[in-house]
């Protein structure tokens, strides 16, 4: 019998049977996964790859809607500090400013450097014009202008104080001091002979003497008064000169008339002065009759004086002369 033979068979049977068995698994494997592969396919093992025939295009974000638009972050509010804190911070940094400049004012006044000094009083003069102690400082820096001879600035400030402050006890001296301020301007030599500082100091004068409650003053004010008064007759006088060499006789004349008007009432000492200028301008236009009566006036009122004894010596003099 053929044994043998059937039995190789048999064992052959059964490793196909077996294989078989193994191929309808794992298709029935795929197949659950979704592979889609079909039983005794030889591409059982490989999974179907579907084409992709179209890209989709990438939708932009859309817009957020109204409540979302609305719904801000929440930030915190910082409040700004009130009126008072500003303005306390202000007068604060103001106080320290002002006791710097004090300080160096002080120090620089017992150095005697005026000019340093009188810098930091203008700064606190215009920095706090508000401050309660605003005439007294400048009262010191118009003080400190007249030591450095800056005469025009101080005598601004003393009409300023005596302005701001007409009820003060030191309205007074600020008036004496502005006179003498205005006074010493019109010592300054001048090319142009411009008598407007005497004419200024002259009306101060006068407004001062004017004032029965100003007495500490009246005697040196008054001779301010007088000197220029000289001063503006002199040159009035030394007007006439030049109108009489020019032989502008009726210009000449004026300025008689204006000496008469503007100073005579004031100065009842110039009246010999005038008379003997009308003296002179008769001599030259050879009136004697008015010379003479104007000599006969001169004798009588002031015999002393030395204006009669150079209207007696017109007589023995010719041509143009000086006054």
């Amino acid at each position: 019998m053929c044994y043998p033979r059937l039995a190789g068979w048999l064992v052959l049977y059964r490793k196909y049977e077996m294989k078989k068995h193994v191929t309808v698994l794992f298709a029935g494997l795929l197949a659950l996964a979704g592979c889609g592969v079909k039983k005794d396919s030889p591409k059982a093992l490989k999974p179907k790859i579907k084409k992709i025939t179209a890209v989709k295009k990438i939708e932009k974000p859309k817009a957020p809607t109204k409540k979302l638009a609305e719904a801000k972050p929440q930030v915190k509010k910082v409040e700004p500090p009130s009126v008072q804190t500003v303005a306390a911070a202000e007068a604060k940094k103001k106080d320290a400013s002002l006791r710097e400049l004090i300080e160096i004012k002080n120090t620089a006044l017992k150095s005697e450097r005026y000019d340093t000094a009188a810098q930091q009083l203008e700064k606190i003069v215009s920095e706090h014009a508000d401050h309660s102690k605003i005439g007294d400082f400048k009262i010191e820096l118009a003080d400190v202008h007249m030591k450095i001879n800056q005469h025009e600035s101080a005598y601004k400030l003393y009409r300023n104080f005596a302005k701001m402050f007409p009820s003060d006890s030191r309205v007074e001296e600020c008036q004496h001091q502005a006179i003498m301020a205005k006074y010493y301007q019109t010592l300054k030599i001048s090319s142009e002979c411009d008598a407007t500082d005497t004419q200024k100091t002259l009306k101060l004068c006068a407004k001062y003497l004017n004032n029965s409650d100003f007495k500490a003053h009246s005697k040196e004010v008054a001779n301010i008064k007088l000197t220029c008064e000289n001063r503006l007759v002199d040159k009035e006088v030394y007007v006439f000169s030049t109108y009489l060499r020019q032989k502008k006789f009726t210009s000449a004349r004026k300025r008689i008339d204006y000496l008469r008007e503007n100073y005579l009432k004031g100065n009842p000492t110039l009246e010999a002065r005038i008379l003997y200028l009308e003296c002179k301008l008769a001599h030259y236009l050879d009136e004697n009759d008015e010379r003479s009566d104007i000599l006969d006036t001169l004798s009588d009122k002031f015999p002393e004086s030395q204006f009669t004894r150079m209207a007696e010596g017109l007589g023995n003099m010719k041509g143009i002369f000086n006054a």
